[in-house]
């Protein structure tokens, strides 16, 4: 960030309060690209809609299927769904179309607003957990007012205007989301493409003690058998009265932490079955969990992943967001822009007291796109002899059979 100039300096200070230094008059700079605009207040009595937290679901598990079945890490499914809920107001019918699928979900950008609101109402007023959103624009687009205005009353997103041909551009956003997760993800760029023009980010921060917390002095060391081969483990004990349930063959536990408004779900597959596709079978079947005596061994566990979210969307089936497909985020800054990157960072800290966990999404666009030619519509087909210049063959496709 050292690097950054100062009147971009000041513009993220605006950005970041709300309001320009006291005695002091904003920079031109601001005046055309920093939007001072008052937010609506977050419903307080709202309650999510069950299609939108079965969206949440599907999409946790449909992304853990893309990663594969021999994957080990963290992700983040909130975080890469609601900045991508961001961005999908500002879709086109393709890039929607694309990003909805992807998703798992089938509501209206009304809907998608009012359910992401009450969430990250819900989730900002727990204790321990954390959510933020950032709108960067290039200084030279013009923000859609109607976006912005969008952005900041349904997801609370912190908008301004950036020289993104700075090089201090990638330290200031790895700065923010640093400072949003409590430096456990800090570093989720590496470079912002020279031809970006709209950068969309979240960050996610949890950190929470167990409601009962494991006794240090019953760990043991134990292996750990894993499809690559047996490593050993220090593993914490719980004994006790824990909520269990036996599904699809595999077993369940719930551990809240303190405070009740959390809890992890334990999944253990029965022999035999992937990890995700025990996770896409359990996945929201809690109320199938008793309180029950038993005792649980788990290992303590830390994790840091570094996703490349674009080819992992575009597995998906949201190819047509991105650079060379059909459609564009076209609503933010009126210009024709697509996804050219697309990263997540997430990191989480299992102990004997409790969970630290981190989160970030970086959604960046671009004006600059590959030649397009999609030939969905009459078309034509000609062969040449190049040493001639003759032509050899013509097809012409009005219609096909």
């Amino acid at each position: 960030m050292k690097h950054f100039k100062a009147s971009a300096l000041l513009l993220a200070l605006l950005m970041l309060t709300g309001c320009a230094p006291s005695g002091q008059e904003k920079p031109a700079e601001a005046d055309t690209g920093f939007l001072k605009l008052s937010s609506a207040p977050l419903p307080k009595d709202g309650k999510i809609s069950e299609e939108f937290i079965r969206s949440n679901h599907a999409f946790a598990s449909s992304f853990l299927n893309a990663l594969g079945d021999d994957w080990s890490g963290v992700y983040s499914p909130v975080s890469i769904s609601m900045i991508l809920q961001l961005a999908m107001s500002g879709a086109d019918e393709a890039a929607r179309s694309a990003m909805a699928e992807t998703l798992k979900i089938d509501l209206t950008d009304d809907e998608i607003a009012f359910n992401n609101s009450i969430l990250c109402n819900a989730l900002n007023n727990s204790d321990g957990i954390n959510v933020a959103n950032a709108v960067l624009v290039e200084k030279n687009s013009e923000l859609s007012e109607r976006f912005a205005q969008y952005a900041l009353d349904f997801f609370r997103a912190e908008t301004g205007k950036f020289d993104f041909g700075d090089p201090g551009l990638t330290d200031f956003i790895n700065g923010w989301v640093s400072d949003k997760t409590g430096g456990r993800i800090d570093r989720l760029l590496e470079q912002v493409s020279p031809d970006a023009a709209l950068v969309l980010l979240n960050a996610i921060d949890f950190v929470k003690s167990w409601e009962v917390p494991f006794n240090p002095e019953a760990n043991m060391t134990l292996d750990f058998v894993g499809k690559n081969g047996t490593v050993s483990s220090e593993f914490m004990y719980r004994g006790g009265e824990i909520q269990l349930g036996f599904i699809e063959g595999g077993q369940m536990a719930l551990l809240p932490y303190a405070g009740g408004d959390c809890f992890m779900a334990v999944m253990l597959p029965p022999e035999g079955m992937a990890v995700n596709e025990y996770v896409e079978l359990a996945m929201g079947k809690w109320s199938e969990c008793q309180m029950q005596s038993m005792e649980l061994w788990m290992p303590k566990a830390e994790f840091k992943s570094d996703i490349d979210l674009a080819s992992v969307l575009c597995t998906m089936g949201m190819e047509d967001a991105f650079l060379g497909g059909r459609g564009f985020l076209d609503k933010i800054t009126g210009e024709p822009l697509q996804i050219g990157q697309a990263a997540h960072s997430a990191y989480i800290s299992v102990n004997e007291e409790g969970t630290e966990a981190s989160a970030a999404t970086a959604i960046i666009a671009t004006r600059s796109m590959k030649p397009r030619m999609f030939c969905n519509r009459p078309y034509a087909m000609v062969i040449v002899d190049a040493k001639t210049d003759a032509v050899l063959f013509v097809t012409a496709v009005n219609d096909l059979d």
